[in-house]
């Protein structure tokens, strides 16, 4: 439905890998993974009506002056009056400046309770995202390259 927009973030590090290898039959299959992430990138976006809406790569942690800026400058714009923003219930969301955001452009907010990922449409956009992820970061010379990519 047009009138819903589900909002989730999601992180990856260059540790993400590949679950799956190939190797002669009875030998083991090896490969090396860092013990520890060197690269951190953050994304934020917005599904609606089968697309991604304002989406927002960073290399850093979600907080929320992050989070309620990219809804005033990038949200906000996209949406229309009408439309019910859903939203996890992440701890740096603050529901209450989020609600008056969305209030200025007709639109309003419907947070989830807690543990219902079942509820938010975007939720599997997270996955798909991270499984292209998993094969692609190994052939990006930054961790961010690739989640740009994984994007379009």
């Amino acid at each position: 439905m047009l009138f819903r927009v589900s909002l989730d973030e999601a992180g990856v590090d260059d540790t993400l890998i590949y679950a799956y290898g190939w190797s002669a039959w009875g030998q083991g299959c090896f490969g090396e993974r860092l013990g520890h992430c060197t690269q951190r990138v953050s994304t934020v976006a917005a599904w609606c009506a089968g697309q991604v809406v304002a989406p927002l790569t960073f290399e850093s942690y979600y907080d929320s002056a992050l989070i309620e800026a990219w809804c005033e400058q990038q949200l906000c714009p996209a949406l229309r009056p009408g439309q019910v923003v859903i939203l996890d219930n992440a701890s740096f969301h603050r529901y209450a400046r989020l609600s008056e955001l969305l209030a200025q452009v007709g639109s309003w907010l419907l947070p989830l309770p807690a543990y219902s990922p079942d509820l938010n449409r975007i939720e599997p956009l997270g996955h798909t995202l991270k499984s292209r992820l998993a094969h692609s970061i190994p052939h990006y010379a930054t961790c961010s390259e690739a989640v740009d990519d994984a994007f379009l």
